[in-house]
């Protein structure tokens, strides 16, 4: 079919030409592509805050608790780990220390009193006992005598150790002593 314009010219609609642009559609494209991000991030973004509200809240609520811990932790460290190597030197050994305070004082002779009793642990098993004391003579025994049996019986129920022995005569306000100073070494010597 043809058509054919009979209108004056001044009144006829003119032809519009269309330009095609290409950067158009690629413009449009990234624009939406653009906008499409923005929304998505703008979601996660949302989401996010609301994971941190709820975090914050879960925070709150545990953080007595963990005031509670970390206070547990600060005695475990201050208070019961000496504790526990304390009693992993002195008591849970081969031979506790009540042992031997016990053996100390059952073997002394009645004549004879200690000054000083001193347990020292130098390695795991490295330790040094110290006795000091002094002895009277009794009617059946001298004090030398009763000094070497005393010894003679602790160094019964520590065959490990190795023993020294000290003595010394003293006069006070005259009476004669015996002093003697026992050393029990047990383990190997650095």
């Amino acid at each position: 079919m043809i058509q054919i314009n009979l209108l004056p010219e001044e009144l006829r609609g003119r032809e519009k030409k269309t330009v095609k642009v290409p950067g158009l559609k690629i413009g449009l494209g990234a624009g939406i592509f653009i906008l499409a991000l923005t929304f998505f991030f703008y979601m996660d973004l949302i989401i996010a805050r609301h994971k941190l509200k709820k975090l914050e809240t879960e925070w709150f609520a545990n953080q007595p608790k963990s005031q509670e811990l970390n206070q547990l932790q600060q005695e475990v460290e201050t208070v019961l780990k000496p504790e526990k190597k304390f009693l992993e030197e002195f008591v849970v050994t081969q031979t506790p220390l009540t042992h031997k305070l016990r053996w100390i004082s059952e073997f002394l002779p009645e004549t004879a009193w200690l000054l000083e009793v001193k347990l020292e642990r130098k390695a795991e098993e490295k330790e040094d006992l110290f006795i000091k004391g002094l002895s009277l003579p009794s009617k059946e025994k001298s004090s030398i005598a009763q000094i070497e049996t005393y010894l003679h019986d602790l160094k019964a129920k520590m065959p490990e150790a190795n023993l020294s022995l000290t003595t010394t005569r003293q006069n006070l306000e005259g009476i004669d002593l015996t002093q003697f100073v026992a050393n029990f070494q047990r383990g190997s010597k650095e």
